[in-house]
């Protein structure tokens, strides 16, 4: 069942972060370029949109950390978080943050078997959480300008979401931290140990960026214990397209420009 703002811990295995990684970035690439061009047009007019984003995972599912929907005030969306089986009722839920303007955290849990309303038996048998956000905000920190970059400019860097908060602390989820791929951060987290916690994560990611190389992207979930309260954070490795290079303009190298460009790849074909 749904349960808002149900913070569950579950852990973050290396392993099946490695298998998410190969599952669920080709398809997530191809979904960030629609979902920033479309918040780029929606910016510039400033017109409210909620973004919908994946920060946490268990069990089996179809999308992991990091993947994206937006939803428009007449609830047409753009994205897909879980292959069906959530965007009806994220679509819903988001009427109410267009409503207060307020973050909502939504937990789905479909583990068990006789849960009929998200136990379908279609390969939804994990938990899912998903952070919904009101955008553009009134502030000069607008954090989809670096998922832009990333799509489209062939930027890399780390992005940091607070998406839930306990006990005393000034942080609050919808805030975010940026470190960009020269070290240089950017954020709004109001809670300043936190943010110092936020910083050294984001560093050491993308130290693990530059020193491994990753091929595609991925997210992973932190829970910290801070003084008087608690905090989960997503981080987010943000990559530029894969860049294909294909040598010969012949026959046979239309199919491929063209499954390479479904995936959002950079395509680039040479010929004589």
């Amino acid at each position: 069942m749904r349960k808002p703002n149900d913070t569950s811990r579950a852990a973050t295995d290396s392993s099946q972060q490695r298998r998410a990684i190969a599952t669920f970035w080709s398809p997530l690439l191809k979904d960030l370029q629609t979902i920033v061009e479309r918040a780029t047009q929606l910016d510039q007019t400033h017109t409210p949109y909620v973004l919908a984003t994946v920060v946490q995972t268990s069990g089996s599912v179809y999308r992991g950390p990091g993947t994206r929907m937006l939803v428009e005030e007449d609830l047409q969306s753009y994205g897909s978080i879980n292959g069906g089986c959530l965007e009806g009722d994220v679509r819903e839920n988001a009427k109410q943050v267009f409503t207060d303007g307020h973050p909502l955290l939504l937990h789905y849990d479909a583990t068990p078997e006789d849960d009929i309303l998200w136990g379908t038996g279609l390969g939804c048998s994990g938990t899912v959480d998903i952070l919904l956000e009101r955008l553009p905000q009134n502030k000069d920190f607008h954090y989809p300008n670096i998922l832009h970059d990333c799509a489209f400019a062939g930027q890399r860097g780390i992005l940091v979401t607070v998406f839930a908060v306990a006990g005393e602390t000034s942080a609050r989820p919808g805030q975010h931290l940026v470190v960009d791929a020269g070290g240089n951060a950017r954020d709004d987290i109001a809670d300043a140990p936190l943010r110092d916690l936020a910083l050294a994560t984001a560093r050491e990611a993308l130290d693990t960026l530059d020193n491994t190389r990753l091929p595609v992207a991925t997210g992973l979930t932190r829970h910290y214990d801070l003084d008087q309260g608690k905090a989960s954070l997503l981080i987010e490795f943000l990559l530029p397209p894969i860049a294909l290079y294909i040598f010969g303009a012949g026959y046979d190298a239309v199919p491929l420009a063209y499954f390479a460009g479904e995936l959002g790849w950079r395509v680039t074909v040479a010929d004589h």
